[in-house]
């Protein structure tokens, strides 16, 4: 006898003692609803699916932090690579940048000269419409280019419903959450006026009518413990959890940290910036040096594939390399153990493209047609995606009857292709020639050519040599000069 029917005699025993029913009617019922149970159980398993959080194509999480009003020039000075840093000392900064990849050309919407990002050679220099660039794809607007604070009632401060990365995000399963150091409460929304070191034009989240007054309010946080700044201890904490980090995680430093205003101390450093270009790049690099090696050690970057962007809302109107000084690059570098280390991308980006990169990861739609949805994303920078790199980074010649230098390209995550070498800002009274002048590389191979300058040299001059392969260009900068 099955064991079935055994327990269901014993228990149509029990239940007889309530109802008329036979012993056999009794097992034929329990099995009935033994068999419903089965059956609405597997329906029940197929109604609701499980979502399980989607892998990103070269992080899993990424944490975003953008600094204020500094140019790449003041941090790595006016040929990089490498980064050597510019008019006030950045050695940490510096080191970062040529330790893991910088994006060399990542240019803001103040681009003065209206090429990538910018807002039809319009200078923007407010910080609003950059953050909302950066989170909304979003371009400058009328009521974005007047910094308001998310109160404002006329006219009203606010994106309103745009579609934002949030919702994005969110729509996918993906997880998010927003620090701010300074922040005026611990946890939830805020939109009220700039108050202390705290400033809401840099935290671009209270302007989204679909995250302010909703329980996505929640996301919200005050990153530091502290009266001013660093330590920000319940933002370490959280990127130290065991689990359950967000996949986008956002933190907004306070105007001393993030280069805004003087401040006679950063955490634990005393700071006294020159302040050559309306950013305080010294204050900036006190910040940095304390806080990223703090994010590099936490549980988050040492077991999970999770990446670090640091970014400026806008630089000083100056690209270095270009003579004609076109351009707004900012200091943007990715840090992580998937990013390409001693990597320098001459591609040209822009904010929206911080988003593509984003959207292409997990592969999200993108948000506004003509801003994000046509930038380039910069996957070139991680690992396994193919590239190859061009040595050496920097150089230097004398024309003594010809300036002969050699360059070598490396084939890096299987790059395979044909590399064509040209000279960028070299006088037009001057020549370049290469011989080869293109290159096969194969998986894993490297090869070379070998540069000649020849002409009257009219000056010194700081000349670009560019490898380049469909969208990708790797530079080698250098320094040019005339027999004296």
């Amino acid at each position: 006898m099955s064991r079935l029917s055994l327990e269901g005699k014993d228990s149509c025993h029990r239940f007889q003692r309530f109802s008329p029913l036979s012993s056999e009617n009794c097992i034929f019922l329990l099995k009935t609803i033994f068999v419903i149970l089965l059956i609405s159980a597997a329906f029940l398993s197929e109604a609701i699916p499980v979502h399980a959080t989607p892998s990103g194509r070269n992080f899993d999480n990424i944490v975003t932090i953008v600094m204020e009003n500094t140019g790449l020039a003041d941090i790595c000075g006016l040929s990089p690579p490498p980064c050597e840093g510019g008019g006030e000392s950045t050695p940490y900064m510096a080191s970062l940048a040529n330790s893991y990849s910088l994006a060399l050309q990542y240019t803001t919407l103040s681009n003065t000269k209206g090429g990538n990002g910018g807002q039809n050679g319009t200078t923007i220099h407010s910080s609003l419409p950059e953050y909302i660039a950066l989170t909304a794809g979003q371009a400058q607007s009328d009521w974005s280019s007047t910094d308001c604070a998310p109160t404002t009632p006329n006219p009203p401060c606010t994106a309103g419903n745009t579609l934002n990365m949030i919702d994005s995000l969110s729509s996918t399963g993906l997880t998010w959450a927003g620090f701010a150091e300074d922040y005026p409460v611990s946890t939830g929304c805020y939109v009220g006026n700039d108050t202390g070191n705290f400033s809401g034009r840099h935290f671009p989240f209270n302007y989204y009518s679909d995250i302010v007054g909703t329980t996505r309010c929640s996301n919200l946080q005050r990153a530091n413990t502290a009266t001013i700044g660093l330590p920000d201890t319940p933002f370490i904490n959280y990127l130290n959890a065991p689990s359950g980090w967000a996949n986008y995680i956002w933190l907004t430093p306070n105007l001393c940290d993030d280069g805004h205003d003087h401040c006679s101390q950063i955490g634990s450093i005393a700071t006294s910036c020159a302040n050559p270009s309306g950013g305080y790049a010294c204050e900036e690099e006190a910040y940095l040096k304390q806080l990223v090696p703090l994010i590099l050690g936490t549980t988050l970057f040492t077991t999970q594939r999770s990446a670090l962007f640091i970014t400026y809302d806008e630089g000083g109107g100056f690209c270095p390399n270009f003579n004609t000084g076109n351009g707004d690059c900012v200091y943007s570098i990715f840090i992580g153990s998937g990013v390409k280390t001693g990597y320098t991308s001459a591609n040209a980006y822009y904010h929206y493209s911080y988003l593509a990169t984003i959207e292409n990861n997990w592969s999200l739609g993108c948000l506004v047609p003509g801003n994000d949805c046509a930038a380039p994303n910069m996957s070139e920078i991680f690992a396994g995606t193919p590239s190859f790199s061009l040595t050496p980074t920097i150089w230097s010649c004398t024309l003594i009857n010809g300036c002969s230098m050699p360059f070598t390209v490396t084939s890096q995550g299987g790059f395979t292709g044909t590399v064509s070498f040209s000279i960028q800002f070299l006088s037009s009274q001057d020549t370049a020639t290469f011989s080869p002048p293109t290159v096969i590389l194969n998986n894993g191979a490297k090869n070379s050519t070998q540069m000649l300058i020849t002409g009257p040299c009219f000056g010194n001059s700081r000349p670009q040599v560019q490898a380049s392969s469909g969208g990708i260009t790797q530079v080698s900068s250098g320094h040019f000069s005339c027999v004296i």
